[in-house]
């Protein structure tokens, strides 16, 4: 058949209220109309109905079908389309015109065809799903429903298609199973786990995070109660705020410990959130929670060490061999050592498991001698005799930075610790050097019997146990500082004043009998001793106030030049016995400096000098542009020099190098120390040199 006898047999087909739909008339649809064999035509439906309510009913169809929200069509046996609303041709995105007589076998969408011939077999059919427009640009999630069109013998004439656009619906529905998918999965991947309890407080859900942590399978907890997975110690804490979370309807925390599966514990903590109904009623809760145990591990170390710190006692070193002590144990760690240097000495302290085939004082290399004769730790720290190959000394020599990381040991490698080579099968190291004032004094180190990098908190912790022995070391040498004070100053006040009272006695005596030289010769060695009293007590003044910051410079522009000649003629008349020589340009860059502190600075290295040349030997004072706009000033002398190991701690205060403590008369250590204070006070610095030929040549630096 054709598409034009198909729409002329549309056009002729009584369909009763289609045909009116269309727009057609009751008299052009037959209604109350002799049919062709004589008999009278009742008009489909209407019954003898007056023509006007007749086209009032049909207008009030034709309003309805016109203006429905859902699309409408008609279609006949042959599958053409007969009919349909304007919403049909709206949703297809097509032209009304263009669907009528639209064969629906020629579809480009096959989708809905066969819901639409269900139609044709006497039953509803049904179409759900997106759909492609033949005649237009419509794209949508289509709901259709069809069932049949029957005559007044009841034989199906063709069918009738209501289609809805659920496309918003599909979306939204889409959106909301998307939203759910996430959260799913976001609660089913995170890693704190994630659970909802009923009113009564038994669980209803579960994320699998659970399994991971708590070792039960989500299933296995359902209908447990919450209360039932906590230590009993800790349930009545968990009970009051699980009840003060639910009276107040506010949020709850609250840090326990959780049964594993396995019947172990772990410190959990979680977060609490009450879930309401519209009402406010209680409907159960969300629990957040974290499983807490290192950071509770970390909490309970923490507090090994401080008290540890809070027991230390005044001795130094039994306490840095408590903090090593404690160290192994809050790190579980098969060993610690450290070894630091006192006078040039080595020393080395290890700490080991006393369960362990090792023990304290036990596994020393063999390079290491017998206990250091310190009365404070006896037996505990061992000198080594040859320590260069050892990393913890290496630390030290070197003045390393950072800590020393060494993640994979090999087999024999604990003899570079200090360590037997049968101590054990020790697989990385971690040291951290201690500071004293800016330099490295020693290294504290620990061991683990596995490969890799320390833990961060294991670091953190070791680097805290440094500080502490850091603080012991500062202390040590302040007591150390203090003995050599008392030695010094005990001997150096001796000397002076045994000739000041022997003399003066001496002339209180025997002045009337004595010689006129002999008295003068005395009374010249009374003040001799009195102008050393006296510098000594000026020193120790220079240094208190150095020490509390109470130094200050008067700066001006100084000539180093003469700076220096008019020291070195005071020296001479200081020291007549000894030889000076000054070695200088005509011409040198002023300086900004404090001519005082200045001249004082080279009083100190001349009388250095002086005390420590050989007889006739020249003291020589050098004074040069250093390149960069400043001076350097050199004082040099030929007596022994001072030994490599002492070098670094000549500027340190009431230090006195190798031997020279027990010489008389070599004052109270602070010369070289306010010298250094002084040239740093005015940004420079100071050094000293072993000069080639022997002898010793100090140097410092001021800024132009």
């Amino acid at each position: 058949m054709g598409l034009q006898e198909k729409r002329a047999r549309a056009d002729n087909l009584q369909m009763g209220v289609p045909g009116i739909a269309r727009g057609g008339t009751a008299e052009e649809e037959g209604v109350g109309k002799d049919r062709p064999d004589g008999k009278h035509n009742p008009g489909n439906g209407f019954g003898g109905e007056p023509p006007e309510k007749v086209r009032g009913a049909e207008e009030r169809y034709r309003l309805v079908f016109e203006n429905a929200p859902v699309g409408v069509f008609f279609y006949d046996r042959d599958l053409v389309i007969t009919d349909c609303n304007p919403r049909f041709a709206e949703l297809l995105g097509s032209a009304r015109e263009r669907l009528i007589g639209l064969d629906i076998h020629n579809l480009r969408d096959q989708g809905p065809v066969p819901a639409i011939a269900e139609a044709l077999e006497g039953r509803e059919g049904r179409f759900l799903g997106h759909y492609v427009s033949t005649t237009g640009t419509g794209r949508v999630w289509a709901s259709l429903r069809t069932a049949p069109l029957r005559d007044r013998e009841g034989r199906i004439i063709g069918g009738v298609g209501i289609v809805e656009d659920i496309t918003e619906r599909v979306e939204m529905r889409r959106e909301l199973e998307e939203r759910e998918l996430f959260l799913r999965r976001l609660t089913d991947n995170m890693l704190d786990l994630i659970s909802q309890a009923d009113a009564e407080g038994r669980f209803v859900y579960l994320s699998p995070s659970n399994q991971r942590v708590l070792g039960y399978r989500p299933e296995e907890l359902l209908g447990t109660h919450v209360f039932e997975l906590v230590h009993p110690d800790d349930l009545p804490g968990v009970v009051e705020a699980y009840r003060a979370s639910e009276e107040g309807q506010i949020p709850g925390r609250v840090e326990f410990r959780a049964r594993r599966a396995d019947g172990s514990y772990i410190w959990v903590e979680t977060l609490g959130n009450p879930l309401l109904d519209e009402e406010g009623n209680l409907l159960g809760a969300i629990f957040v929670t974290r499983d807490i145990s290192e950071r509770k591990r970390l909490q309970e170390r923490m507090e090994r060490l401080n008290r540890c710190f809070l027991d230390l006692g005044p001795d130094p070193l039994p306490n840095i061999v408590s903090l090593a002590d404690t160290a192994r144990e809050i790190l579980e760690a098969p060993a610690v050592v450290y070894g630091r240097l006192d006078q040039g000495r080595y020393q080395l302290y290890i700490s080991t498991d006393p369960a362990s085939h090792l023990t304290a004082g036990e596994g020393a290399d063999e390079k290491a001698g017998p206990p250091s004769s310190n009365g404070a730790s006896p037996g505990l720290f061992r000198e080594v005799e040859d320590p260069e190959d050892m990393v913890c000394y290496r630390v030290v020599r070197e003045q390393a930075e950072n800590p020393v990381c060494l993640e994979d040991l090999e087999p024999g490698m604990t003899a570079r610790f200090g360590l037997a080579a049968g101590s054990g099968e020790w697989r990385s190291f971690l040291g951290y050097p201690v500071r004293v004032e800016g330099r490295v004094v020693g290294c504290l180190g620990a061991f683990r019997e596995r490969p890799g990098p320390f833990e961060p908190e294991e670091a953190h912790l070791l680097g805290m146990a440094a500080q502490a022995v850091a603080g012991e070391e500062a202390r040590l040498a302040h007591q150390e500082e203090l003995r050599d004070f008392m030695d010094i100053a005990s001997h150096e006040l001796r000397h002076p004043m045994t000739i000041i009272k022997g003399y003066t006695s001496t002339l209180r005596k025997y002045l009337d009998r004595m010689d006129r030289d002999a008295a003068r010769s005395m009374l010249g060695d009374i003040e001799d001793g009195v102008d050393k009293l006296e510098r000594m007590v000026y020193q120790l003044l220079d240094a208190a106030r150095l020490e509390r910051g109470r130094f200050s410079l008067d700066v001006v522009e100084v000539d180093p030049g003469r700076l220096a000649a008019d020291t070195v003629e005071e020296a001479r008349a200081r020291w007549p016995e000894s030889h000076f020589a000054l070695r200088a340009p005509a011409t040198l860059p002023p300086v900004r400096a404090d001519a005082d502190k200045l001249k004082e600075v080279l009083v100190i290295l001349l009388e250095n000098a002086v005390k420590y040349s050989p007889p006739g030997s020249p003291v020589e004072v050098e004074v040069k542009p250093d390149g960069d706009g400043g001076v350097v000033f050199s004082v040099l002398d030929r007596g022994p020099g001072v030994p490599e190991k002492d070098r670094e701690k000549v500027f340190e205060r009431f230090y006195q190098a190798g031997e020279t403590r027990r010489r008389p008369s070599h004052g109270l250590g602070l010369g070289l120390y306010i010298a250094r204070r002084v040239v740093e006070a005015h940004g420079g610095k100071i050094w000293y040199e072993p000069r080639e030929g022997g002898g010793s040549a100090f140097r410092f630096t001021l800024k132009g």
